[in-house]
């Protein structure tokens, strides 16, 4: 339901996705999806919840998940994102995560916009532990591009991985 949740349109409701984000006693991987289905459509009040949820949150995977996403998107170029980067200008992340590349969740984001032009691209990535492994439980990449005020997609790929643990600790 998260991953339908995270491409529907903003009429569909995400109080659900928001009680899962806030439940720290779910696994990590869940509440990440939850916290993208939320971001799907930000607005302030959503942004002020992900904000003060983020200060004070205990599991690293979810705080540096979250972290790594709000500072790509103060810094995306993309035309899509400009609203949300807009209001996250004013945002200060005051506790910081920490963010080692082989161990943690993380979104990573690439954009390039030419306003001459009218066009640009997107490459965007998320790399998703859950607590319990010491592997990716997920991956994600997403390349898109846009033309003249509108974005086009040109792939998507996600991958889903569980169990691969206990055959690693086998060799």
């Amino acid at each position: 339901i998260l991953e339908v949740m995270q491409h529907a349109n903003c009429f569909v409701d995400r109080r659900g996705a928001t009680v899962l984000l806030k439940d720290v006693n779910i696994d990590s991987e869940i509440r990440i999806n939850a916290y993208l289905a939320v971001m799907r459509c930000p607005s302030t009040q959503v942004l002020e919840m992900i904000s003060t949820l983020l200060n004070s949150e205990p599991v690293n995977q979810v705080g540096s998940f979250i972290y790594t996403h709000l500072t790509n998107l103060q810094e995306t170029s993309s035309p899509f994102k400009q609203q949300v980067k807009h209001i996250l200008q004013t945002t200060i992340l005051k506790k910081e995560f920490k963010l080692d590349n082989l161990k943690y969740s993380r979104n990573i984001e690439k954009s390039f916009f030419s306003i001459d032009k009218n066009i640009g691209t997107q490459l965007e990535s998320n790399l998703i532990w859950s607590q319990d492994s010491f592997l990716p439980r997920s991956a994600s990449l997403n390349a898109s591009v846009d033309l003249y005020g509108r974005s086009v997609n040109l792939f998507e790929i996600k991958a889903r991985l569980e169990g691969a643990e206990k055959v690693l600790k086998k060799f």
